[in-house]
């Protein structure tokens, strides 16, 4: 509905000021919808690049654990919406073995990044506040609606605290990156400079090599 109604108001069948009031209510989900696209590539790309920096030897005990927690996290999300992961699996004929090597690459990216970072909040000595593990645990409570004590029961503080350091490393490493912003008009102007060039250089006559 909203496109059909954005669409008469350019035709003028609505007035104009509600025109341009719709027309600015799109445009600005758009770039909001760009700017959280943005973002995303982002955290990806330092993702990645935090992974590379690791090139020790890592237990294969690491990578299964991270496996196993994103399969139960999978798992949970399914059931979330109905739908049970034994019944996933069949739909698309895979076995938990399958399913969980599936999610390898992803894991192994995780365990490099998170060791990648727990460095560098030694490095920058950085550090969680009571403030931000209280609240930590709010979300937490939130996300999966269950008692704020009971988020307490389950998780240690010791260790929210450490996934709030690497969470605050990621921070950090974040806003001291240098993000290269890249002009998609000026590629594209210099993309159709350089065809311009080849359609001028084949369009040249060609030297008889029999002349020379």
């Amino acid at each position: 509905f909203f496109f059909f109604f954005f669409f008469q108001a350019e035709d003028g069948i609505r007035d104009a000021q509600e025109s341009r009031g719709l027309g600015d209510v799109y445009k600005r989900q758009l770039q909001e919808q760009a700017n959280k696209e943005a973002e995303k590539a982002t955290e990806t790309n330092i993702g990645k690049k935090l992974a590379e920096l690791i090139k020790a030897d890592i237990p294969e005990a690491m990578f299964s654990n991270e496996i196993k927690h994103n399969f139960n996290d999978f798992a949970y999300n399914l059931k979330s919406q109905g739908m049970d992961v034994n019944t996933y699996m069949q739909y698309l004929g895979m076995d938990e073995k399958a399913l969980k090597e599936s999610f390898r690459e992803r894991a192994v990216e995780q365990v490099k990044t998170r060791l990648a970072l727990e460095k560098i909040a030694i490095t920058e000595k950085l550090d969680a506040t009571k403030e931000q593990i209280e609240e930590e645990y709010k979300n937490i409570a939130k996300q999966y609606k269950i008692e704020n004590d009971k988020v307490k029961d389950l998780i240690k503080e010791t260790d929210l605290k450490k996934d709030m350091l690497v969470q605050n490393a990621f921070n950090f490493v974040k806003e001291n990156a240098k993000i290269k912003e890249v002009s998609l008009k000026k590629d594209k102007e210099t993309k159709d400079a350089k065809d311009e060039t080849k359609e001028k250089t084949d369009n040249e006559p060609k030297e008889d090599k029999d002349n020379k």
